[in-house]
């Protein structure tokens, strides 16, 4: 859910241009689990059910009450990611200028979702690592567009190249 509220937030700004959005964003999140050895309660209790989202100046961070990933930030200046895993004292860290996975395919689908009143799009990228999607509205919401742009971790900075699916 994490990768799916950055993605969000991303594509949202290469794709409009608006007053940038600054400030909180409180998730409640639920999980289906489409694996018989891990059910819906581990995926809660590992993940979390609340995920409290800080975003400003093309930095944010990110906290769960889940038990696995207590909380993630994004130091735009730095372009570092930091994670804090609740099974250790070390805060790890991975430079956003190394590319991460790629993109092999990239479908959209049109109006396919709403989330909190706002109508969605759905972006399904095919990557080396398997299949992400996505659900964004790229009218309303905004960050700052030249912020990302350097964050490659989740190949974001690949979005550029399929930007004519918006």
């Amino acid at each position: 859910m994490i990768n799916k509220i950055k993605f969000l937030l991303m594509l949202i700004s290469f794709t409009s241009v608006s007053q940038n959005f600054e400030g909180e964003i409180i998730y409640s999140n639920s999980y289906t689990s489409n694996t018989a050895q891990i059910k819906d309660d581990q995926w809660r209790f590992m993940l979390g059910t609340i995920q409290k989202y800080f975003i400003k100046d093309g930095s944010y961070k990110s906290e769960t009450n889940g038990k696995l990933l207590l909380w993630q930030l994004y130091d735009n200046k730095e372009n570092k990611l930091y994670n804090k895993m609740s099974n250790s004292d070390i805060v790890y860290w991975n430079n956003g200028s190394v590319q991460g996975d790629e993109i092999l395919d990239v479908k959209v689908n049109k109006n396919v979702e709403e989330i909190l009143g706002y109508r969605c799009d759905e972006i399904i990228f095919t990557c080396k690592s398997g299949i992400q999607k996505y659900y964004y509205n790229s009218g309303q919401l905004l960050v700052d567009p030249p912020l990302p742009e350097v964050f490659h971790i989740t190949s974001c900075a690949n979005v550029s190249d399929f930007a004519q699916f918006f």
